[in-house]
């Protein structure tokens, strides 16, 4: 910094004595230590550099466990739709006999009532292993960034499909 004043001053008396003078300066301010908040801030920057490495790496795990988990859903599922389609088939062949033995006398209608029941539990485990396959369709298909409307469409005609289906069942039994 560059100072200056300048003055002037009297004094009184006989004499009546005038003195002006004035001053030019330099004042030079040196900080003891002035690295500390530089020093502090590139390590700030260094640790959050740190917990952004850290965060990308558990948003790729959480992607890597969601595609794992929505494929190993989606394989297991197809076994369960495979197998509770044939529950369904079983049972309805199982209320069909059921059906014939009341109709011949050697079965009574609390049998056919339970084969019903049976039926309509077949039904619906299929149903709902059918839901959730469709339903990790999509997962898998969320988690590899793939997902699109047409995808959602087509869930939505699968979905749509099975109470069609529940309903030609139905009407097959109500005709027995």
């Amino acid at each position: 910094d560059i100072t200056g004043s300048e003055g002037k001053s009297a004094l009184g008396g006989r004499l009546g004595d005038v003195t002006e003078g004035g001053q030019i300066g330099l004042r030079l301010n040196v900080p003891l230590y002035a690295g500390g908040s530089v020093l502090s801030k590139t390590r700030q920057a260094r640790h959050e550099h740190s917990a952004a490495i850290d965060r990308l790496e558990q948003a790729r795990r959480a992607v890597y466990r969601a595609t794992r988990e929505a494929f190993l859903g989606i394989v297991s599922r197809i076994s369960s739709v495979k197998a509770l389609g044939q529950a369904v088939v079983s049972s309805q062949t199982a209320l069909d006999a059921t059906v014939a033995g009341s109709e011949i006398g050697t079965r009574t209608m609390v049998d056919v009532v339970v084969s019903e029941r049976a039926l309509s539990q077949a039904r619906r485990d299929y149903a709902h292993a059918r839901y959730d396959y469709i339903l990790d369709r999509l997962r898998l298909k969320k988690a590899a960034g793939t997902l699109a409307p047409a995808d959602m469409a087509a869930a939505n005609k699968l979905l749509s499909a099975a109470p069609a289906e529940k309903a030609k069942a139905s009407q097959n039994t109500l005709r027995r």
